[in-house]
């Protein structure tokens, strides 16, 4: 098989094409294949209608967004979405241990400042250890062909958009890893649309790891998608169904994050006209997402185990209207389940060279909370780019508290290919979540007006050698959030083009550097601390034609072992490798 693919490439030294024409003969139109030999025939692709997707909202940043396509997530391994957050200035990523631990994030200190929308869904947490948390593990990243992450003043949204396919080719893949913790993990694609507009999608993901202390678990996830689109109008049904097994994992003190054996199901089904990318366009959506949980009941006896079953439905509707310089749009979602409510987005954006503005507004008829958000961005020269962003969260009829002013501004230069950007931060109040998942006896706190600055680089430094760099720091410690974090990488990437101008080589180099001081956990009996840490982590990927060959590691620096929570010490060396390898034609 492995020759099979490299010959194929190697008497053209042209990139492989989309299409394939049909040369002139006597053939009749009607036929669909073409004889390059006397015994082969290939199949002419054709590129089909896309199926609709949702809207990706227009970001104003200094110096770039956050933004990455499928294969950018897949990079490494892309096992959770978790590790992709990290990389975004702002965040701060708690896990107990490797893969199947749970995983929250924060941003600006504020766990419950995230968000994440599939396909303009809001993903909902229904796990209730977590305290109204969304575990990070539940998002399946290897669905998903493009993530953008809205750095909002007040809150993070996480934009995601699931795979689709839109050639009459099938198209498949396989992925195969395995590593350190007893950790395997197989992967399977297949897609393929049909003569009418047709589609037909279906994948599965599943691993294992057995690390103790670490905490180990599987987890066997299914996805799938059939649907229909024309020109300007597509029709689809999609979901996932992810059951997840997670062993007890103990803590020095003896206390345990309880086993978890769940399933969760997200499914939808989408009408759709138009691209939300250029011109009008107008969506509607039904979407159901339920979870169940073996729980054990201490009112049976013998102790005996019960299903606790939640689910939730969301009707979304959307329209608006894009350009390359003006979008506009509008969404309306009402929430089901036992509190129901509906939630109102407005969205109007202006994106020019020298100049962009960007505002959001939205209402949430729960509690008549609202939220107000406006960004500009003014780029007088190509080298210099200045940007800030405000929001206003108003709290709810007849609450005590107060409106939350936050605000963020940067300023970007760029020398060479590199975006020096430095800038500052300002929270009028934090009120934090606390991850109760890894300890029922964390307490939530009211931080008041706190200030930050922040810097970093991003760019190609030289040829093939390009760095990322970004440091925060906060003007004093507060909780759940490190007071200083600094994330440094260099890496080279290259195809050679010289050598193999047929593209059918890459290879990428990383080394990274991770630095947080301690950050303190509080507790009604009083704080506990997680010290400071440093991890290196570095990548190695050789592409050759349409296979991907990845060994990543991770180390802990120093004597001290690594601890993102108190008392779950994670491994000192982790190291994950695999293939990656895309079949087609």
């Amino acid at each position: 098989m492995a020759g099979a693919v490299f010959s194929s490439g190697a008497p053209s030294q042209e990139p492989p094409r989309d299409t394939l024409a049909v040369p002139q003969d006597t053939a009749p139109p009607a036929v669909d294949t073409i004889r390059t030999r006397p015994d082969t025939a290939v199949r002419r692709d054709t590129v089909k209608a896309a199926l609709a997707r949702a809207e990706l909202p227009r970001t104003v940043d200094a110096a770039g967004r956050y933004h990455w396509t499928r294969d950018e997530l897949f990079t490494g391994g892309g096992l959770t979405l978790l590790e992709l957050l990290e990389r975004v200035p702002g965040t701060t990523g708690f896990r107990s241990g490797w893969i199947a631990s749970p995983a929250h994030v924060t941003w600006l200190g504020g766990a419950g400042r995230v968000r994440v929308f599939y396909d303009g869904i809001e993903i909902e947490p229904f796990d209730d250890r977590t305290g109204g948390l969304l575990d990070l593990g539940e998002i399946q990243l290897w669905t998903l062909e493009e993530v953008l992450v809205e750095r909002g003043a007040d809150e993070l949204r996480v934009h995601v958009r699931s795979w689709r396919v839109d050639r009459t080719t099938t198209s498949s893949r396989t992925d195969v890893f395995t590593g350190d913790e007893d950790t395997n993990l197989y992967r399977g694609f297949l897609g393929r649309r049909f003569g009418h507009g047709e589609a037909v999608q279906a994948g599965f993901q599943q691993y294992g790891t057995s690390g103790v202390p670490s905490g180990g678990g599987d987890e066997l996830a299914l996805v799938a998608r059939l649907g229909w689109a024309a020109k300007g109008a597509s029709i689809d049904g999609f979901g996932i169904r992810a059951r997840r097994q997670r062993n007890v994992q103990t803590r020095d003190d003896s206390y345990q994050i309880p086993r978890v054996n769940s399933i969760r199901r997200d499914a939808y089904g989408r009408l759709g006209f138009g691209d939300p990318d250029r011109g009008g366009w107008l969506q509607l959506v039904l979407a159901s997402q339920a979870f169940t949980r073996e729980r054990v009941d201490p009112a049976r006896l013998p102790l005996d185990t019960i299903e606790d079953k939640r689910s939730h439905h969301q009707l979304v509707g959307a329209v608006g209207w894009s350009s390359s310089i003006f979008r506009t749009s509008l969404t309306s979602r009402t929430y089901g389940g036992d509190a129901k409510y509906t939630a109102v987005t407005g969205r109007v954006a202006v994106d020019h060279r020298i100049a962009a503005i960007a505002a959001l507004t939205e209402w949430r008829g729960s509690d008549s909370s609202s939220v107000g958000e406006v960004a500009a961005r003014f780029s007088p020269f190509s080298f210099l780019s200045m940007a800030a962003v405000a929001s206003l969260r108003r709290q709810p009829d007849g609450a005590d508290a107060e409106d939350v002013m936050s605000a963020r501004g940067e300023i970007g230069l760029r020398l060479g290919q590199v975006w020096l950007t430095a800038g500052g931060i300002t929270l009028d109040s934090v009120h934090v979540v606390p991850p109760i998942v890894f300890d029922s006896t964390f307490v939530a706190r009211d931080e008041g007006r706190t200030r930050a600055l922040f810097g970093g680089a991003r760019g190609r430094v030289w040829r093939a050698i390009h760095a990322d760099v970004f440091a925060l720091r906060w003007e004093r410690q507060g909780s759940y959030r490190p007071q200083m974090q600094v994330r440094s990488e260099i890496y080279v990437r290259t195809r050679w083009l010289k050598k193999f101008p047929s593209g059918h080589f890459g290879a990428l180099i990383s080394v990274r550097h991770d630095y947080r001081d301690g950050i303190s956990f509080q507790r009604a009996a009083g704080p506990s601390v997680a010290l400071s840490s440093h991890e290196l982590s570095s990548l190695l990927e050789i592409r050759l034609v349409d296979a991907v060959l990845f060994w990543r590691q991770r180390y802990t620096i120093g004597q001290r072992v690594t601890e993102l929570v108190p008392g779950y010490p994670l491994p000192r060396q982790t190291t994950l490798y695999g293939v990656r390898w895309d079949f087609w034609n």
